[in-house]
């Protein structure tokens, strides 16, 4: 029976130390945590199939789930996971049919709400339907796909749901014969345990029990404690003995790299590691030899676009880190001339609200800035100081403003039309400028006299 509750109480300290590794961007110390734990329940399978969905391995990410619905074959936030996972290998037909038995699970339900199971999330009926359509789409069923949208948007009507301009949205892009995104999870929607129990957990003593102790030297007023230590005690650390003290190596030094190329993934790789080993895990990613494709990156906004193909290029990289994110371009090495990638500006027609990590959200009339396209169907803009993924459909580029006038010394001679010098600033005035505003005056001048001779 206590060998029975310890292993019950080991369990739920690993997932919650993987839920933790999870949140702080730790994604190998989360999948050993939830590995460990003995006879995963489909929650740990499901946690752990996130996981691999965030490091971009759709493979494994799929069997993950897969063994999420062994365990539980009504679990339907695991087959819906599953869906997404088919849809973006691009095997639509498995997609359709998990989606299919997704719906099924819900089991003549509108929705599912795992709160109290440990996940912050509502699983609805019209999402449902709304992925079914944009695989429906994918394999060419555009009635079907139709019929479909317009269910989702009635039951969404149904249920109250608040992300219904969404379906709408989808609705008018499959009129304009514009692609649609699926609605995913977000990032941070995994199972957690519950606080109730890991609060109560007992830590492990690792210092034994503490014992008082006092001086035997007579006057002495000291006492303390001190812990029962087995073994040799470590040497402290003092001002003679600190070189011997060495810096902790830190526990995690891998970085997500996402890359675009004909679709967008994500890789993980060590901070420090070479330019050659980055070229490779990205070719190895795309299935392509090391030779066919060139990695660029942007160092400077205003520079645009530069090829990474210097190892000592790699240091100045990696400064370019933000929360352990980092975003590269792949190309052809077939393309000698540096890719089109000008940056533009756009206007936004709609309310956007971002649906997972990495999307831009912004107001109907913002500017977008140092806009570029990702694919088709997205862009990738800065608003606010904030960098995401912005849905073409909802934008609409609108041109750039004008540069600033030269201001270097050779063309110091040079005056913008609609700016002309100052009364104040000068105490000459050039002749030839003088002599045309006069002549313009005078000119004014004869023509108000024509016309006031005419009316009289």
């Amino acid at each position: 029976m206590a060998e029975s509750s310890n292993v019950v109480i080991n369990s739920l300290v690993l997932w919650d130390e993987g839920v933790t590794a999870y949140d702080s961007n730790d994604l190998d110390t989360a999948l050993q945590k939830f590995w460990g734990i003995p006879d995963p329940s489909a929650k740990v399978f499901f946690n752990i199939g996130m996981v691999h969905q965030a490091l971009g391995n759709l493979d494994a990410a799929e069997k993950a789930f897969e063994s999420s619905l062994t365990v539980d074959k009504h679990f339907a936030i695991g087959r819906y996971q599953l869906s997404i996972v088919h849809y973006n290998c691009r095997r639509f037909k498995d997609a359709e049919m998990s989606f299919k038995h997704t719906h099924e699970s819900l089991r003549g339900k509108n929705y599912i709400d795992y709160k109290q199971l440990g996940l912050r999330f509502v699983l609805y009926e019209c999402e449902i339907l709304h992925n079914l359509a944009l695989t429906c789409i994918a394999l060419g069923e555009r009635h079907k796909s139709f019929e479909l949208i317009n269910r989702a948007i009635t039951t969404a009507d149904k249920q109250t749901y608040k992300n219904r301009s969404q379906l709408v949205e989808t609705k008018r892009l499959f009129q304009t014969g514009q692609k649609a995104r699926l609605l995913d999870l977000p990032s941070d929607a995994i199972f957690r345990p519950p606080k109730s129990k890991t609060a109560n957990i007992e830590k492990q003593d690792y210092l034994g029990k503490a014992k008082v102790i006092s001086s035997v030297t007579e006057n002495d007023k000291a006492t303390g404690f001190i812990p029962v230590v087995k073994g040799k005690p470590p040497v402290p650390t003092t001002a003679w003995n600190s070189k011997m003290a060495t810096p902790a190596e830190p526990l995690n030094t891998h970085v997500i790299v996402k890359i675009h190329f004909n679709y967008t993934c994500a890789i993980k790789v060590k901070q420090d590691t070479s330019l050659s080993n980055l070229q490779a895990t990205v070719c190895k990613k795309f299935d392509r030899h090391p030779d066919e494709l060139q990695l660029w990156y942007i160092m400077d906004k205003q520079l645009g676009l530069q090829q990474l193909c210097l190892e000592s290029q790699i240091d100045g990289l990696w400064k370019l880190l933000k929360n352990k994110r980092l975003t590269l371009w792949c190309y052809e090495a077939k393309e000698t001339s540096k890719p089109d990638v000008a940056t533009k500006q756009v206007v936004a027609l709609y309310d956007f609200t971002g649906q997972q990590e990495g999307d831009l959200s912004f107001k109907q009339g913002n500017i977008i800035t140092d806009v570029r396209e990702v694919d088709e169907n997205w862009y990738e803009g800065q608003l606010h100081g904030n960098t995401g993924l912005i849905p073409k459909g909802y934008v609409e580029e609108c041109a750039l403003p004008p540069p600033p006038p030269p201001n270097n010394a050779e063309h110091s001679s040079l005056r913008s039309p609609s700016r002309p010098k100052s009364w104040h600033t000068s105490t000459e005035e050039s002749p030839t400028s003088f002599g045309a505003l006069m002549k313009e005056l005078k000119t004014a001048t004869n023509r108000r006299s024509v016309y006031l001779d005419d009316k009289s």
